[in-house]
């Protein structure tokens, strides 16, 4: 399951170009899990794979914090939930 994080979306962040048209700030779940997926692999991000990122999936990358050296998560089968209000954990954890 994946977790909205509980600190609102920094000013610097907002003003991205285009991150705006992507969603309704009203709508934001803070600190509840928001969907559940598979997690199906993990990509070290290049140059590469930056670029090919910018030019085939426009939205993630805005969306995203695209820089060499972090990584991605590859999720497939997202699904969205009815939100659930809960208190995360650092790393991968699971709910019950």
């Amino acid at each position: 399951m994946l977790k909205a994080g509980v600190a609102k979306i920094r000013k610097e962040v907002k003003e991205r170009k285009g991150l705006s048209e992507l969603y309704n700030e009203d709508e934001l779940n803070y600190g509840h899990i928001i969907c559940k997926c598979n997690l199906v692999d993990c990509i070290y991000m290049t140059e590469e794979f930056i670029k090919k990122e910018k030019e085939n999936n426009i939205n993630n990358f805005i969306a995203g914090h695209y820089e060499v050296g972090r990584y991605a998560w590859i999720l497939e089968d997202v699904e969205p939930i009815t939100p659930i209000k809960v208190k995360g954990q650092l790393g991968i954890w699971n709910y019950k």
